[in-house]
């Protein structure tokens, strides 16, 4: 995605900038890119203290915890806890109780297996309660930059922003909620 939205007629800090991705594949890419990981830590049920544990055990590193304030959409006590490997470009996003949320659990629950063996996800946002909407809002997220900076803002930060018309509809809608 970097080298995908590189101009090099405009620069910054004496760089080339990048410009936004503004197509809605381009954010729905990061959630399958994320997938594996996801459904990993579902499938082993992994809680966030498992998780960590694993992460250092299996990586010789530990996690940090970055501000979730963008993961607590809708959350009263801002509970939700955002772990990230040490490359900042997976997140994780546990709550309270040490569960994952994902929008995988709430969309996964609203799939269609076509007869041509795709899967389609419900994408009428009234199907979905609250608590599903919750979790599609305060989602985990796959980075195409580094943390931090002017290109994790343009890559990752500014294109996600509601409203913006570049996450999925579904996403975004769920986003508007909170």
């Amino acid at each position: 995605m970097y080298a995908k939205y590189q101009v090099r007629q405009e620069r910054f800090f004496g760089r080339p900038s990048m410009s936004m991705l503004s197509d809605v594949i381009d954010h729905q890419l990061r959630y399958y890119l994320g997938k594996p990981m996801i459904d990993f830590v579902r499938k082993q049920q992994l809680t966030k203290s498992n998780f960590i544990g694993l992460i250092h055990d299996v990586c010789g590193r530990r996690v940090r915890y970055p501000d979730a304030q963008y993961h607590n959409r809708g959350v009263a006590d801002a509970s939700n806890i955002k772990v990230v490997l040490h490359d900042y470009h997976l997140e994780f996003i546990f709550d309270k109780q040490d569960h994952l949320i994902s929008l995988w659990n709430a969309l996964e629950q609203h799939q269609q297996i076509e007869d041509d063996g795709s899967v389609r996800f419900n994408q009428d946002a009234t199907q979905y309660t609250l608590l599903e909407l919750q979790a599609i809002a305060n989602t985990e997220s796959f980075n195409y930059a580094n943390h931090g900076g002017k290109v994790h803002d343009l890559l990752d930060g500014e294109p996600a922003t509601r409203g913006r018309n570049f996450e999925p509809y579904l996403r975004d809608y769920a986003k508007r909620q909170f």
